[in-house]
């Protein structure tokens, strides 16, 4: 899942599939996505934004992959009855891969045993 800009906002994506496509002779790298709703409003202002509590992905789109900005992970929203089962809220909270984009700022990475990353 990925990090995009789509209408000018943030958005979560789970990717489907990526594709190229000719136009006017020139090829387009593009993504087949779902969207995740925007995050809780309220949850999102009381947790100081940290708490990214959105819906379950949309109807598909297709975008650039020039939009894709980071990595994420969405994990799915449980609760716990008063009789200890576990029950599924149909939402999810984001994760970010923080290393992600950290890499993308340095000049290379080394691949050598130990995974030290270099500028």
């Amino acid at each position: 899942m990925f990090q995009i800009v789509y209408d000018g906002k943030a958005r979560i994506a789970d990717v489907h599939f990526y594709f190229y496509l000719c136009f006017n002779q020139e090829f387009h790298a593009l993504a087949m996505v779902s969207l995740f709703s925007p995050p809780n409003a309220s949850l999102w202002q009381e947790s100081t934004q940290t708490v990214y509590l959105c819906e379950c992905p949309d109807d598909a789109q297709v975008i650039s992959i020039k939009t894709i900005k980071a990595v994420v992970s969405m994990f799915p929203d449980m609760q716990v009855t008063s009789s200890g089962e576990i029950v599924q809220t149909h939402k999810f909270s984001l994760f970010r891969h923080s290393f992600v984009e950290l890499a993308s700022q340095l000049d290379s990475v080394d691949d050598g045993d130990e995974g030290v990353l270099v500028q």
